[in-house]
């Protein structure tokens, strides 16, 4: 279960709560994050033959490294945990929004966003919330992030450790 984020957006999901893939709710895509064997260097969708052009001058050379690290994959490439998730799409995230607002809204005492997009959430009824309740005020909040973002920058991309 991931439990921090950070990109256009950072924070924590609440624990034992919030999923980590909450973002899928208001219509991110997931993106998949490798990285290069030796260097961690990022690549994209990896594809046979690829190697890392910044570290290595060809694939042969990148391949003997990995053999002489004792490293048994016949790749030069691997998945890296966790999640990167990219949002673009105003309008559904507002509508989606505001289906939580109706829902849970009225739980929110207080809600402030800064300057790094990060939030504090304040409610007088935590005691009194279901754990429905608490999953989606947990949603609501991350959505209301998301925005914010999408409105300063256009698009919100964030990376979910795991």
């Amino acid at each position: 279960m991931c439990r921090y984020y950070f990109g256009s957006i950072n924070g924590k999901f609440w624990n034992g709560v919030q999923d980590s893939d909450d973002a899928l709710d208001f219509g991110a895509v997931e993106i998949r994050d490798y990285g290069f064997y030796l260097c961690d260097c990022d690549t994209e969708e990896p594809t046979e033959g690829n190697y890392c052009r910044e570290c290595f001058e060809s694939y042969d050379d990148h391949m003997k490294a990995i053999q002489e690290e004792g490293i048994e994959d016949d790749q030069m490439w691997y998945e890296r945990a966790g999640a990167r998730y990219e949002l673009i799409d105003l309008d559904i995230v507002l509508d989606k929004i505001c289906q939580l607002e109706h829902q849970v809204g009225h739980l929110i005492s207080s809600y402030t966003l800064n300057e790094d997009l990060e939030y504090e959430v304040k409610s007088e009824c935590w005691d009194k919330m279901t754990r429905h309740e608490e999953k989606l005020l947990a949603r609501l909040c991350l959505g209301r992030q998301i925005a914010a973002a999408i409105q300063k920058n256009g698009s919100c991309l964030f990376y979910a450790e795991s």
